[in-house]
């Protein structure tokens, strides 16, 4: 993405799992505190969040929230939003940020991308979207 922008920022968000002692759950949260220190060496703004685990057994840790702050934060400075979701938590946020004129790109799997992000992207000037699939063997780690 590097060479195709001038970027102000990369924000990296993330769900870190600090609680986790038992395998294989904490070799994965391992792997993962290795990953995010490489994209810290690269230059992402990693904004990280505890995940918690619910009384039912399960986990959960939503970042939209800290996604769309960081967005209205940043307004002024920005005229290029690339989303990395297609989560349609974030349809109100892009038309928003469509309607001040900002371009908005959304990248996501098939089976992710929202049917309501994708028709807003198909109507609507200054915004795509992109299918990661399409890109699996550029970006897949092997």
């Amino acid at each position: 993405m590097k060479k195709n922008y001038s970027p102000v920022f990369y924000n990296y968000y993330v769900c870190e799992d600090n609680i986790s002692k038992i395998e294989p759950y904490l070799s994965r949260a391992n792997k993962q505190k290795d990953f995010i220190k490489k994209l810290e060496g690269f230059g992402y703004n990693v904004k990280k969040k505890d995940l918690k685990i619910l009384k039912d057994g399960g986990a959960k840790c939503d970042t939209d929230v800290e996604i769309v702050m960081d967005f209205h934060k940043y307004a002024t400075d920005i005229d290029n939003i690339i989303l990395f979701s297609g989560d349609s938590d974030f349809k109100s946020a892009v038309e928003a940020f469509h309607g001040m004129g900002k371009h908005i790109r959304v990248y996501a799997f098939k089976t992710s991308l929202s049917w309501e992000l994708k028709d807003f992207a198909i109507k609507n000037p200054r915004c795509n979207y992109r299918l990661l699939d399409d890109l699996r063997d550029k970006i897949e780690r092997k």
